[in-house]
């Protein structure tokens, strides 16, 4: 457990993961402007058809606008949560540092304890452990932690 998290490929992945969030997020804004863009230019043209100054029918205008305010319904699903996602990996890479010195500390103090403080610690560790059908083990890490051992 020798180094800092700066030093580690692991803060790298986190970067990279949140530069493809910030990346997904900004298209979906992109995206979601471009239909509302769309939705205005439509509305517009319904003026147009109402005054005979459109080669385009009412009905098709309808249908056009119809299909462009579901795919702004789409987008504000999408967005909340590209923003949460994006929120979600700021805040880890933020307490990365943290949780990797307490994972540190845990390492040294693990080395000399008793079995009973070791206890202790590998349940800080693993939230839950099961076993299955020919003895196939799964360990469930706490969250915070898996990320130090390639979860």
């Amino acid at each position: 457990m020798q180094g800092s998290v700066k030093d580690e490929s692991l803060k790298k992945s986190y970067e990279k993961t949140l530069k493809s969030k910030k990346a997904i997020y900004a298209e979906l804004l992109r995206e979601q402007a471009k239909e509302q863009e769309k939705l205005n230019r439509l509305l517009a043209e319904v003026g147009n058809v109402l005054m005979n100054e459109s080669s385009f029918s009412l009905e098709t205008l309808n249908r056009a606008i119809e299909l462009t305010k579901e795919k702004l319904a789409e987008f504000d699903e999408k967005i909340p949560t590209a923003l949460k996602e994006l929120n979600e990996q700021k805040s880890i890479i933020e307490h990365l540092d943290a949780y990797y010195e307490q994972f540190k500390g845990w390492a040294e103090s693990f080395d000399a304890a008793t079995n009973e403080e070791k206890k202790m610690i590998i349940c800080k560790l693993i939230s839950r452990i099961e076993v299955g059908r020919g003895y196939k083990v799964n360990i469930i890490l706490n969250m915070n932690y898996g990320q130090f051992v390639g979860e």
